[in-house]
């Protein structure tokens, strides 16, 4: 926490004095609003996060399902069956070369990510300032 928080510091540093004025303005705002006491903002943010948590989790199974179909339909059948993500990352590529090496990216990150550095914990990490 101490480490995120100096190289968080050390970024602030080498902003110009207007960014860091805007970026101070936008944080105290941030603030506020999470400070709110109106309880409709408070249920529609609560919503709105069940929402978020949701789509996050379907994206989680569906990445899941594609590497689970990968390893069985690519590395444990002898002559490979198809090469499932293979084509997907090079037909995306295809399309415009960005989007295969996002969606090879997403799918790297998902396999490295722990449950602390996930989307849904910063979430929670964000909202619970």
């Amino acid at each position: 926490m101490a480490l995120h928080a100096l190289s968080t510091l050390t970024l602030l540093l080498h902003l110009p004095v207007a960014w860091r004025e805007q970026l101070a303005t936008v944080s105290n705002c941030f603030c506020l609003l999470m400070q709110s006491t109106d309880p409709d903002y408070a249920w529609a943010v609560t919503v709105i996060i069940f929402y978020l948590k949701l789509l996050f989790g379907v994206v989680g199974v569906g990445l899941s399902i594609c590497w689970l179909l990968q390893i069985l339909l690519y590395i444990f059948v002898y002559p490979p069956v198809t090469p499932f993500l293979n084509t997907l990352f090079t037909d995306l590529d295809n399309a415009f070369p960005l989007f295969g090496t996002v969606a090879f990216g997403i799918f790297c990150f998902y396999l490295i990510g722990k449950p602390s550095t996930s989307l849904i914990a910063l979430l929670d990490c964000m909202l619970a300032m």
